[in-house]
């Protein structure tokens, strides 16, 4: 899990460098991306791992961790559709959980609850904007069609 979180963390920071700087940021963009899907096997290797040696609740909370991971490493890449459905997969983990654990520990759940929903708004936000673009992208293409239909008629 260590080396997961230490591979994301580096890709968060080179993500940051991207930021600053504006040359290179196609080898940059490739580095980050290298590093996020490196975090995403590791956290899978931690989910297997937990599926043979762990509980039911360490294995739920890898379950909602590997979902998370790979929904961030979709957001990166600007899979939406596929980041919504883990985050949400996620969430619902995460709140099962935190039904059950009384309300000290419920808390750090519910934390992470709040920081996944602000991917989940993340990700309806440019979901909404792509199909809003393709409507209207679909609406002028049938304006030109009539267009061009009565010129040439």
């Amino acid at each position: 899990m260590l080396d997961c979180e230490r591979k994301w963390a580096q890709g968060m920071n080179a993500k940051k460098k991207m930021t600053d700087i504006g040359k290179d940021i196609k080898l940059l963009k490739y580095n980050i991306k290298r590093k996020f899907k490196k975090s995403v096997l590791m956290s899978k290797n931690l989910f297997e791992i937990c599926k043979l040696t762990c509980d039911t609740q360490t294995l739920l909370e890898a379950e909602a961790y590997l979902y998370s991971m790979e929904a961030n490493y979709y957001i990166f890449t600007r899979k939406f559709e596929q980041a919504l459905d883990l985050l949400k997969k996620s969430w619902k983990i995460l709140e099962n959980v935190a039904r059950v654990k009384d309300t000290i520990e419920s808390i750090s759940y519910k934390e992470k609850i709040n920081q996944l929903k602000t991917n989940i708004r993340l990700c309806q936000y440019n979901l909404n904007v792509y199909f809003y673009n393709c409507s209207k992208m679909l609406y002028l293409m049938r304006t030109l069609i009539l267009i061009l239909s009565t010129i040439l008629n």
